[in-house]
């Protein structure tokens, strides 16, 4: 019987994350955290308990849902907090305070151009942005062909924010990830 691919199967969270170069002790923020906590749980345990996550979302049922599933899973190295994404400052962290932003199937729903100065803004020197994305076609899961972001203008998107592309790759059948750092 065929099935639809979901978990890991769909996308590998610690594979992309390791191919960001996440690293322990580092400080992160997961902009548009989701219901779920995909890359949230994943990046927490790639930090380590001197290292910092902090989930970003619009939807405070969302926060709530993740802060609860940390506390049942003893992870007291992730945060939740409350952010609009499409507002300069709306993430509420600190400037220059995160090693890493990751935007994952974000960028084709909210205001690319703000988004990512946001992430530029909470970014030391140096850091790191992971975007993962829809591949442009073939896949019957995900938003219709025609919201989707292409590879090509998610990367442009990024290096008119002033990122630099430090790679590409496949994050998975229905996923790409691109690197970029903010110099």
């Amino acid at each position: 019987m065929d099935y639809l691919p979901t978990g890991r199967a769909l996308i590998d969270p610690f594979n992309a994350l390791e191919k960001a170069g996440i690293k322990e002790e580092m400080r992160v923020a997961d902009f548009g955290v989701g219901a779920v906590g995909h890359f949230l749980f994943p990046a927490a345990k790639l930090v380590g308990p001197k290292g910092h996550v902090y989930g970003v979302d619009i939807l405070k049922s969302v926060l709530q849902a993740n802060q609860s599933r940390a506390k049942l899973s003893g992870l007291d190295n992730i945060e939740m907090v409350w952010g609009n994404l499409e507002k300069l400052n709306g993430s509420r962290l600190p400037d220059a305070s995160m090693d890493m932003v990751i935007i994952v199937n974000v960028l084709h729903v909210v205001d690319k151009a703000t988004s990512l100065q946001e992430a530029k803004r909470v970014l030391a020197t140096g850091g790191i942005l992971l975007v993962v994305e829809w591949k442009s076609a073939g896949a019957v899961l995900g938003p219709a062909p025609e919201r989707r972001l292409t590879k090509e203008d998610a990367a442009k998107a990024a290096l008119e924010a002033g990122f630099q592309l430090q790679r590409e790759f496949d994050a998975g059948p229905y996923h790409y990830g691109l690197v970029f750092k903010k110099s």
